[in-house]
Parts: C-alpha cells; sequence; structure tokens
C-alpha cells in the first residue's frame, strides 16, 4: 500500500513539474470500465483449470502529453453467475499505468505495475495470495463529441493464476 501512496505522490510531482516547465496543463481524467475475464490455473498431473467472470474498474489519469499518459485504478473481479468452471476467482486491485497513444484517438499500448488480493475456490479454498505483478495490454480510443470509448485487452498473472481481460470503458 505504501508503494501505491509513493506512486500516487510521484503523479502529481510529474504534474507539477509539468506544468511549471512547459506553462501547458496536463488534462486531468476519469475512467469507468467493465471487464470479461478470463483465467486459467496450472494444476500439475490434473492440467489446466479454466474458468471466467466480470470485473468492474474506476481510475484516474493525467495525460502528461499527447502521447502519454499515467492512471491509478483499482479493480474488483468476480466469479460469472450460474457458469460452471473448474474454479471461481475474485479478488480487489490497485495499480498504475503508463499509457502511449495517438493524440486524440486511436491505438494505444498499456504497461502497468498492480498489487492485488486474490482467491480461486470452488467447493474448498483451492489457492489464495496477495501481491504485485506487471501487466501489459493494448486498445483503442474513440473520441465522440468530447467523452472518449475505449475498448482494450490485457494480461496479468496473479502467481497461480494467468489472467486476460477484455475491457470496454469511458473517460470523461
Amino acid at each position: 500500500m505504501a508503494k501505491m501512496l509513493w506512486c500516487g505522490l510521484l503523479l502529481l510531482s510529474l504534474n507539477v513539474f509539468w506544468s511549471e516547465a512547459h506553462a501547458s496543463t496536463p488534462s486531468m481524467y476519469k475512467t469507468v470500465s467493465i471487464k470479461m475475464g478470463f483465467y486459467r490455473m496450472d494444476q500439475g498431473d490434473e492440467g489446466w483449470h479454466v474458468s471466467s467472470g466480470e470485473a468492474l474498474s474506476a481510475g484516474l489519469g493525467i495525460e502528461v502529453l499527447p502521447i502519454l499518459a499515467l492512471e491509478v485504478n483499482t479493480s474488483a473481479w468476480y466469479p460469472a453467475e450460474n457458469e460452471e468452471y473448474d474454479f471461481k476467482f475474485a479478488g480487489l486491485s490497485i495499480g498504475s499505468n503508463l499509457l502511449l497513444q495517438l493524440p486524440g484517438e486511436g491505438p494505444y499500448a498499456k504497461f502497468g505495475r498492480h498489487c492485488w488480493s486474490a482467491n480461486a475456490f470452488q467447493a474448498v479454498n483451492i489457492w489464495s495470495g496477495s501481491g504485485c505483478s506487471n501487466t501489459v495490454g493494448g486498445g483503442w480510443l474513440f473520441n465522440e463529441t468530447g467523452t472518449v470509448f475505449f475498448i482494450e485487452s490485457n494480461r496479468i498473472r496473479y502467481k497461480e493464476v494467468d489472467s486476460w481481460f477484455l475491457t470496454a470503458g469511458v473517460r470523461f
């Protein structure tokens, strides 16, 4: 948690430094998104166990340059309702991301680090843990009359569980 506070302070200091050095104010924005998650867990001799679920995410960002944005966000993911899979997966995370993007709209690449607490379960707890992991992904920004929509795909590994997310959201 202390690392996340330092990341937040770093973002604020970058904002102040950039504003004073370039006399232009970086634009701040908020994001809200919904995600579809796909998960895979190696069970040794039993092979791969698979699952899916949904997630919600919200965050704050600073567009430091037209091609560079920094974000801090939080996510909560939970098992899909009424689905029968090998296991169910739920958790919370907070993290920071760097986005390299085309100005205005178009493709972007996302690199980040997220700290999380997660649980894989069925009738009994299969695995639970916490830690920090790198995330990587990419997407597309659509600028519609001042509101920016985005779709993206990203990957993160939670120690024992590989995950992939398909995301749709809005930046305002």
